[in-house]
């Protein structure tokens, strides 16, 4: 049996220090303390920001025990901490500095910059910070720390260096510390914020860097250190000067971006229980002549906006009045499992989740806008699907909102490597070149989000009314479109069901993505998830599908790696083996020869226990 399973990355508990396997976004942290430090920035100035928040990373890489009360808190300062039954002892920002000297065994020393030449030394001096266990340290706030902390010694002095622009700085960082940072992620900060993912890039040793892709002499030296890193085990971080820029030299390597730059705490919310607890999947409905739509809110691909503007929006009232697909990043699980689990635990039925563009992180593949073609190598395309999938496994998501643009070989790619996936959406941009169409490959389907980002409901009306007036009744007609979410409420999807109600009544109906492309699947004999049919049944041992149907694929997962016989039967009674495994993986997905069956009966080796049990086909 060739089992096409890709297992996320273990991410077991651990009481102190990092473990980074392989195809693992982010290392996981040991687990927080059960009172932790706290003290809020804002009062602080940008340097001593700086300082505090490297030393956050670096006392919270051997066990999570500083927290930094976040000031862009829209949210609420503590709405996370209590949500997630964190404990703080909060010190008074008049009394910060006795932290510092609190935690004196997990510093050697200082690291001195100064930002006169050029701003960038912020960037060095972080990832100096992280290298070496030094607290960085302005000219500026060089006598306030001693005084302070008497005998601290400048261990690195960047003062001295004579680069003052950020070319010549970042090869010099590239020549000098490149080799000792990890290779499995960087960070792209803007130098005027001192505070935020820095703790995340002091702890794992990253290297710092910001640099204006759109001039040819900074994307080339941030190019340096994108080549040295492994697409399918490497990613970035942070942000850019200008998004399609930035993002775009990251995927034309293979590798996406996890936006991050108003992250907050990564280091504590990263240590947190790290089992996704993944809902379950409602009853499909019966596919009727209907016309079914899809709404996604965007932004989700950014794992700042999922701390802070989303949490906003699900506590709106009309959340769960009507179904929506919600944008999140599968990164989530490793910066802030408790966060993915409490959204996941507290979703209404017509709450789904969706990866942002274009899976695990932000790529672009083809940026329609500039008519640039991105990832354009096969290899790095498949490495990068690879390490989508392992999180699309990890975190239970099965569609994804991909940017802008896919051509035959990206959809490929994701159709035979992303299996976890029942159909993706591209985005259809007023600007763009050419219409965009559906593409299937296989069994999945690639459907364009048209309006792709808009911030009215108006907008996705005056397109989907139009779609509407031309539906000729005889077979289902499925619209997909996806608004801005800094604009778009659930209150206002539900006014749209209600407008589209109005142009066709009775007939619109508004479904989670995932029942839109299972109901386009059967709709257009493409093999979808049979076990999620209403009529079908599922206990894990024993399936009945409620009908004779065509199997083609199944996915089933054993407790404790046992093995198992898989029977398939038509009339319940004789039973053919269609498949036998030894003991070995946890999860088997494997394609099956096509054949008729309505029932399938599991038998797992010895005293073992089925999961859960998944059959696909037509």
């Amino acid at each position: 049996m060739n089992n096409r399973y890709l297992a996320p990355a273990p991410s077991p508990d651990i009481a102190e220090g990092l473990f980074w396997p392989e195809h693992r976004a982010l290392p996981v942290f040991a687990s927080p303390a059960e009172i932790l430090d706290a003290v809020c920035t804002k009062e602080m100035s940008p340097d001593e920001k700086l300082l505090f928040t490297c030393l956050q990373g670096l006392v919270n890489r051997r066990k999570p025990r500083l927290f930094l009360v976040p000031e862009r808190n829209e949210e609420g300062p503590y709405a996370w901490p209590e949500l997630l039954g964190l404990t703080l002892n909060e010190y008074d920002v008049s009394d910060k500095w006795e932290i510092v000297k609190k935690y004196a065994d997990s510093y050697k020393g200082i690291v001195l910059y100064s930002t006169e030449k050029t701003e960038h030394y912020v960037n060095l001096a972080t990832t100096v910070a992280g290298l070496d266990a030094l607290l960085p340290v302005s000219l500026e706030l060089y006598g306030t720390v001693t005084s302070v902390l008497p005998g601290l010694e400048v261990k690195k002095d960047l003062t001295d260096l004579p680069y003052d622009n950020a070319v010549e700085l970042y090869k010099y960082g590239y020549k000098t510390y490149w080799n000792r940072c990890t290779h499995r992620l960087i960070v792209s900060a803007a130098p005027r914020n001192r505070h935020y993912n820095r703790d995340l890039a002091v702890a794992c040793g990253c290297f710092v860097i910001w640099t204006e892709n759109r001039r040819h002499a900074e994307r080339a030296v941030y190019c340096r250190f994108l080549a040295d890193m492994e697409p399918g085990n490497a990613l970035a971080t942070g942000w850019y000067t200008e998004e399609r820029s930035g993002i775009g030299a990251a995927a034309e390597y293979g590798l996406s971006t996890v936006p991050s730059d108003f992250f907050e705490n990564a280091t504590v919310y990263a240590g947190m229980n790290h089992e996704i607890r993944i809902p379950e999947i409602p009853k499909l409905p019966k596919l009727e002549n209907k016309i079914y739509i899809a709404i996604y809110l965007s932004d989700g691909d950014n794992v700042q906006y999922n701390q802070h503007a989303m949490l906003n929006l699900w506590r709106n009232p009309d959340r769960g009045t009507c179904p929506i697909n919600w944008t999140i990043s599968p990164a989530l699980a490793d910066f802030a499992p408790g966060m993915l689990n409490y959204y996941y635990g507290t979703a209404a039925e017509g709450d789904c989740f969706v990866s942002g563009p274009s899976g695990l992180g932000y790529s672009l593949l083809i940026d329609r806008h500039n008519r640039r073609w991105n990832l354009t190598d096969r290899t790095r395309c498949t490495a990068y699907a690879q390490l989508t999938e392992r999180y699309l496994n990890k975190t239970g998501i099965h569609s994804i909102t991909v940017w802008d643009e896919m051509d035959e070989m990206h959809t490929e790619v994701y159709a035979d490597v992303c299996r976890n996936l029942y159909g993706a959406t591209m985005v259809e941009w007023y600007m763009g070149p050419k219409r965009l169409e559906t593409m299937t490959v296989g069994n999945t389907a690639f459907i364009p989000n048209n309006p792709g980002y808009t911030p009215e409901i108006e907008a996705i009306c005056k397109v989907f009314r139009k779609k509407i007036d031309g539906w000729d009744r005889q077979s289902p007609l499925f619209l997909s479109a996806q608004g801005v979410s800094w604009n778009m409420t659930p209150a206002n999807i539900r006014e749209l069901a209600k407008k589209l109600d109005e142009a066709a009544p009775g007939c619109v109906e508004i479904v989670r993505a995932d029942h839109f492309f299972c109901l386009y699947n059967q709709a257009n004999g493409l093999a979808c998830n049979l076990t999620l049919r209403e009529d079908a049944f599922s206990d894990g041992k024993t399936i009945d599908l409620g009908d004779s149907r065509t199997v083609v694929r199944a996915k089933i997962e054993a407790e404790h790696s046992c093995g198992f016989e898989l029977y398939l039967s038509e009339d319940g009674e004789n039973y053919t083996l269609a498949e036998s495994t030894g003991i070995g993986e946890r999860v088997y997905d494997f394609d099956l020869p096509a054949v008729r069956a309505r029932y399938a009966k599991i038998v797992p080796a010895g005293d073992g226990r089925i999961v859960r049990a998944e059959l696909f086909g037509m």
